[in-house]
């Protein structure tokens, strides 16, 4: 018979290899490093794309930034998530599933509002402008803030900021709209 493979705990690998106490908490502050850069370069194209004012190509390079920048977002975000649970032992946290980091809070609310809605919105100064996507209407109402990412429609008074926006439009909770967010399943 063929020597089947011992399973370890993370406990008793962290007794193998001592030094994972101190790579690993690196690797994840490396990780959030390369995480925060990657969500501003993905808002930073995000927001030259929507500038220009051809639909195809806005459709072409959003859904191109979807495929590449977003999915090494998502890996990232995997890595961090395998590497924080293989140091719980360490840090004797309480197991927790489908927890939320603060990381992933912020990048959620980062995300623009505008990619959200699937509408067209006409510049007003430096907020944009369109129909609500809550409510049926024939006047847009509803506004962007762009400085601030914060949406709000004056016709049926909500709004609030991305995950505010997934909460109303999708019926989510908190935690399910910021996954939804920062998971890529839009």
């Amino acid at each position: 018979m063929p020597n089947e493979l011992q399973q370890y705990t993370n406990e008793e690998l962290l007794e193998i290899f001592p030094e994972a106490r101190t790579i690993i908490p690196a690797l994840i502050k490396d990780y959030s490093k390369q995480r925060k850069e990657l969500v501003k370069a993905i808002a930073e194209e995000h927001s030259n794309i929507m500038a220009n004012p051809d639909e195809m190509f806005r459709y072409f390079w959003t859904s191109w930034l979807k495929l590449t920048k977003v999915q090494d977002l998502w890996v990232i975000d995997k890595n961090i998530d395998r590497l924080q649970r293989f140091m719980q032992p360490v840090v004797n946290e309480p197991k927790q599933s489908n927890r939320i980091t603060d990381n992933q809070i912020e990048d959620a609310r980062a995300i623009p509002i505008e990619s959200l809605l699937n509408q067209e919105f006409r510049r007003s100064g430096s907020n944009l402008v369109g129909r609500c996507p809550f409510h049926d209407e024939n006047t847009p109402s509803f506004y962007i803030y762009v400085q601030e990412n914060r949406g709000w429609c004056f016709g049926c008074n909500k709004g609030g900021d991305a995950i505010d926006i997934v909460m109303h439009l999708r019926d989510l909770n908190f935690r399910d709209a910021v996954q939804y967010l920062v998971g890529g399943q839009r």
